[in-house]
């Protein structure tokens, strides 16, 4: 009986060392499997920070290489606002066809983990100028048009849409007609586009902020109140508490250096002329009557005179008309408009007289009607307050 107790004793006693010996196994092996999991959430939270310090890069280079082309890249490192050094980052770039970029960028943690990133970025740059119309909406040519560039033989005085481009009746355009959808044109066009991407224009708070920077500008010259009805010169900057009405034969001259305000609308009868030697810019509608004259001071040298239609209301009670810059040529070949850009509502292009030129509208739609106006781009080097195409998107990411 001695004996069988004594062999159970031991039998409880191997079981229980199997038993501790397991758990001391399966202790070791949690153990293990934590330190593992730590080294990997420690791991993996390196390569975060790496990834984050190569996309610092690509988002840098990007922004630089739109400031200057001749960006080649760079190495730098990245702090905290305390002073803690957070990483590294080096970029290299390389130019591709079609104002593309190609941009390699390693980031690497404090820890020494490295992630290798390729991107391609685009960078588009289309000031006002670089063709005869362009437009956020549709444009149609309702009797035929030519446009050419001034001097000629650029091929760069087309025209280009968000929305879809008739042109009626014969045409001659020495330039590329280019639409986000599709071009229904009869007669000679030097290039068709069709299917585009979406041309990027400014939103309309965009606008706004222009508008109110050309507005403080003008007001620092002080407020003229009332109309202007008769011949007269005004120098910029200043602000036209009122409209221009220009009546039959009366010539109103705008001089700079500063912005001139108009805080109603402009409308020229029949004979009348407009001059403008500065940035008019009309917070209401610009009408152009029959045989009336716009045209821009060529003798300013130091920018392009613009004028700026932003076809808001004057009044509580005033209904604001779906075109709001309805304008003319001249019958006089020398005489320019300059840049013509329309922020709100359309443009109606008219009269069977020359365009020397160019229209961005920022909404709505462009039509050129009645006759064959001769629409021609301006020389290089012009500028104007809303740069309407000039942006920088990264098209795609690789991580290598």
């Amino acid at each position: 009986m001695k004996h069988s107790r004594n062999a159970s004793s031991a039998s409880a006693s191997v079981v229980t060392l199997a038993v501790l010996s397991t758990t001391m196994l399966g202790v070791v092996g949690v153990s293990h499997l934590m330190s593992q999991q730590v080294k990997l959430t420690s791991l993996n939270s390196e390569r975060d920070i790496a990834r984050g310090m190569a996309e610092s890069g690509i988002d840098v280079a990007v922004q630089k290489i739109y400031a200057s082309s001749t960006y080649v890249g760079e190495e730098t490192t990245v702090t905290s606002a305390g002073g803690t050094l957070q990483g590294s980052y080096t970029t290299s770039v390389s130019t591709l066809p079609g104002g593309t970029f190609l941009i390699r960028s390693s980031g690497r943690s404090t820890m020494g983990v490295t992630v290798s990133l390729v991107a391609t970025a685009e960078i588009t740059r289309q000031p006002p100028g670089a063709t005869g119309i362009i437009s956020n909406g549709p444009i149609r040519i309702a009797s035929g048009a030519t446009l050419r560039t001034l001097p000629a033989g650029s091929h760069c005085a087309g025209m280009s849409s968000n929305d879809r481009i008739t042109i009626e009746g014969s045409c001659n355009i020495d330039g590329t007609v280019r639409s986000r959808l599709d071009v229904q044109a009869s007669g000679s066009i030097y290039k068709k586009c069709e299917y585009q991407p979406r041309i990027p224009f400014p939103s309309q708070t965009d606008v706004e902020k222009c508008r109110s920077t050309e507005y403080a500008k003008a007001c620092s010259g002080g407020t003229r109140y009332g109309d202007v009805s008769s011949s007269t010169t005004i120098t910029g900057p200043k602000r036209i508490s009122g409209d221009i009405k220009c009546g039959s034969g009366e010539r109103v001259v705008l001089k700079g250096p500063g912005t001139i305000y108009v805080d109603g609308n402009v409308e020229l009868d029949e004979s009348a002329t407009l001059e403008n030697g500065t940035c008019l810019v009309v917070n209401g509608t610009f009408v152009q009557n029959s045989r009336s004259c716009y045209r821009i001071d060529k003798t300013v040298t130091s920018k392009t005179p613009t004028l700026m239609v932003c076809g808001n209301r004057t009044s509580s009670c005033d209904a604001v008309p779906s075109t709001t810059c309805s304008i003319r040529g001249s019958s006089v070949s020398t005489d320019h408009v300059g840049i013509v850009q329309v922020c709100k509502g359309d443009l109606e292009i008219k009269g069977n007289a020359s365009q020397t030129g160019c229209f961005s509208v920022v909404s709505g739609k462009t039509t050129v009607s009645t006759g064959s106006p001769l629409i021609q781009t301006l020389p290089t080097g012009i500028n104007a307050p809303i740069p309407l195409i000039d942006s920088y998107r990264v098209i795609a990411v690789i991580e290598q």
